[in-house]
């Protein structure tokens, strides 16, 4: 059998009866040794031993090896015993070595978590946004590695995005199971060779090592071969369904599908990812909405928030005054000669501020609505702050006769403006110029967002649904989209390939035209130690596997929405 090569070893640790040095299973009085190999599941090698203390036996709770003759390291473990007598025989002790899956399927899944009170506590509660897969599967095996698992991750195959997992009160096998379950197409595989910990491979169809088996052949000692394909196990089409809400916060259902449209219902595989059908209870919507609108930013604010302004702006539809910049002063002339009388004006100049005079660290927008809602606040992440303009702005025209724009015209008529009229210069030629000043103070509302033009808001619910990722019915139809096969196969000791998990299996020169192409997954390999023949399980994991194509996929309530 060219899996291991005989004769085969076992050695222990320091301090026990089987020490740390390397025996044969002859020298150890090992007899009927089977090593399994599984498929998400624990591997074991079994073996009975005298119990007439001729040999040393493994402790329960010892580390175990085994190795074959090239000296690889082809199993190890953890040892449990039982005595074994019976009237008439020689008393045996029945030992069985568990690989580190049975550490996963001890060890608690535990998270860190911060309460209320910024609390910190480890919970039997570890949660895995949406994202992909094969992050998920590496991160969820280097936190049971952490807690003491004999596991360290190994090679992880390829995946895709998938919907979040919250496992609350899970051991690591059952959680690693269902990360499994989003891959129907994939196998685990132990590599227990090297001197550290061995390594847990994930390992799809596509890319396995294809194991072909050729019938009839001098090599071949293929014993028996009992193959089913599974037509119904592959879906025509899959649909996910999930629910979201649409700009006024009401739920509407969105569908992926992949495959073929116009496949029956039960070739058709649903996963509901999100929706009402998958809580029995959800919070009350509750809808409301709020029209909400804002001025412009910089100095034209007053247009907003001056009564006398904001009704001059409402007659005549703009605002073109200029504010007086700080230390600034304005001069005109009784007439254009050296020997004029000059008269000054220096108004207050512009301030647009806090009220307490500090600046604005960010851009703000007059607020028109009034009465906002607490909820429009804490939904759309709105500052609201209060803002204080202060101090004079100008129009000017040149001419005697030049009149004002009708804004200033109206303030004029409403006894508001300030008219400085002369020339420019003291000097022959100067023009006559006009200036019209108004002196406003008005405190108001800013907020951090601009809404130009009134929009109208809703109020955003309690809760939303889970949104699948775009691509994930596409990929769960590729994971899928391959004939399986469920069945065993044995071999004899002279059998030249023998798969085990993580390979796939097809058979040469069989009468079914399937079995060429069929790369069946292996569940599980059995192999006699002593005698070198093998049974074969082949088929998707027991672990993963699902009655009927609903059942294949399911998302928890626990993982329906969002808050």
């Amino acid at each position: 059998m060219m899996i291991f090569t005989p004769p085969f070893s076992v050695s222990g640790e320091s301090g026990f009866a089987l020490a740390n040095q390397r025996l044969t299973f002859e020298l150890a009085q090992i007899e009927d040794a089977v090593l399994t190999l599984q498929s998400v599941g624990v591997g074991t090698l079994a073996f009975t031993q005298p119990a007439d203390g001729s040999a040393p036996v493994p402790d329960t709770n010892q580390k175990v090896h085994c190795f074959d003759a090239t000296g690889r390291r082809i199993f190890t473990g953890t040892a449990k015993r039982r005595l074994r007598w019976q009237r008439g025989e020689a008393a045996v002790w029945q030992v069985t070595i568990s690989d580190a899956w049975q550490d996963y399927e001890l060890i608690d899944l535990v998270g860190s978590v911060t309460d209320a009170d910024g609390v910190k506590s480890v919970r039997p509660l570890v949660k895995y946004e949406s994202g992909d897969l094969s992050e998920s599967i590496r991160d969820l095996l280097a936190r049971l590695q952490a807690l003491g698992a004999g596991l360290q991750p190994g090679e992880i195959a390829e995946t895709f995005n998938v919907l979040p997992m919250t496992f609350a009160k899970y051991t690591g096998a059952s959680a690693l199971a269902e990360m499994m379950q989003w891959i129907p197409d994939a196998m685990t595989q132990v590599d227990y060779s090297g001197t550290g910990l061995p390594r847990l491979n994930v390992r799809r169809r596509s890319q396995a090592e294809v194991v072909k088996v050729e019938l009839g052949t001098d090599l071949d000692d293929t014993l028996e071969i009992l193959l089913e394909d599974l037509p119904d196990d592959r879906p025509a089409k899959v649909e996910v369904q999930s629910a979201t809400r649409n700009d006024k916060q009401e739920i509407v259902f969105v569908t992926q599908v992949a495959g073929d449209k116009d496949a029956a219902a039960k070739a058709t595989q649903n996963l509901v990812a999100s929706g009402p059908e998958n809580n029995d209870v959800l919070p009350t919507d509750v809808y409301e909405n709020f029209v909400i609108q804002t001025g412009a930013a910089g100095f034209s604010q007053v247009a907003i928030s001056d009564n006398n302004v904001a009704g001059a702006v409402a007659a005549t539809s703009y605002f073109a005054m200029t504010p007086v910049p700080a230390s600034t002063s304005y001069t005109v002339w009784s007439t254009p000669s050296s020997g004029a009388t000059g008269t000054v004006y220096t108004p207050a100049p512009y301030k647009f501020s806090r009220p307490d005079g500090t600046a604005f660290g960010y851009p703000v927008f007059p607020l028109l609505s009034e009465s906002i809602p607490d909820w429009l606040v804490s939904d759309y992440d709105l500052l609201i702050e209060d803002a204080l303009i202060s101090g004079t702005f100008y129009e000017t025209k040149d001419g005697t006769t030049a009149d004002p724009s009708a804004m200033v015209a109206y303030l004029k008529d409403q006894g508001l403006i300030y008219l400085l009229q002369g020339y420019s210069d003291n000097t022959s030629g100067a023009p006559y110029r006009k200036y019209w000043f108004y002196t406003a103070v008005a405190q108001f509302k800013v907020i951090n967002l601009e809404y130009a033009v009134a929009q109208t808001l809703y109020r955003k619910q309690d809760f939303d649904f889970i949104f699948p990722p775009a691509d994930l019915a596409d990929n769960l139809f590729a994971a899928q989209n391959f004939l399986p096969f469920k069945g065993s196969a044995s071999f004899g000791p002279r059998a030249p390939l023998v798969p085990i998990p993580g390979q796939v299996l097809s058979v040469l020169n069989s009468p079914n035209a399937l079995w060429p192409t069929a790369r069946a997954l292996v569940e599980s390999t059995e192999i006699d130690l002593v005698r070198l023949s093998a049974e074969v399980t082949l088929g998707v994991p027991s672990r993963t596997a699902a009655s009927t194509l609903i059942d294949r996929f399911r998302s928890a309530s626990r993982d329906n929405i969002a808050t």
